[in-house]
């Protein structure tokens, strides 16, 4: 996994990522899926977590 960026602002954190790795399910084949994780924090702790991947 690679973080393409992260932005803060207030209570809430958003990061933009790229997984990749080989599939077992499609032969061996190299796939990347795109994505974006938003957390939102409370005292120093994640209290809620978007998730968003194609």
């Amino acid at each position: 996994m690679e973080v393409e960026d992260t932005i803060a602002e207030g209570d809430q954190v958003a990061t933009r990522w790229t997984a990749s790795g080989t599939s077992a399910v499609l032969d061996g084949k190299r796939v990347t899926v795109p994505g974006v994780t938003t957390h939102r924090l409370a005292d120093g702790k994640i209290v809620e977590e978007w998730l968003y991947f194609d």
